[in-house]
């Protein structure tokens, strides 16, 4: 069947924060290529088995500015 809508994720690294629309992505390469155009000094890797991503830190910082990921609730998925 279709894949479940995706929603937003928030992206926090060196001080730095972005919101990724990840609606309308279908592909790990897709998700892939939107986070890595927020341009938050991150990169990301596609697992072995092709069925998630790693995001990692390319930026040494302090623990307090150290990457974060979370899901943005809101909009009607439920």
């Amino acid at each position: 069947g279709p894949a479940a809508p995706r929603g937003t994720l928030r992206i926090a690294n060196a001080g730095k924060t972005a919101n990724i629309d990840l609606s309308g992505a279908t592909t790990l390469q897709d998700i892939r290529n939107r986070i890595e155009q927020a341009n938050l000094g991150v990169r990301v890797e596609i697992n072995d088995q092709g069925t998630g991503i790693n995001v990692l830190t390319d930026t040494s910082t302090a623990l307090a500015q150290g990457l974060s990921i979370a899901e943005v609730a809101g909009g009607n998925t439920a």
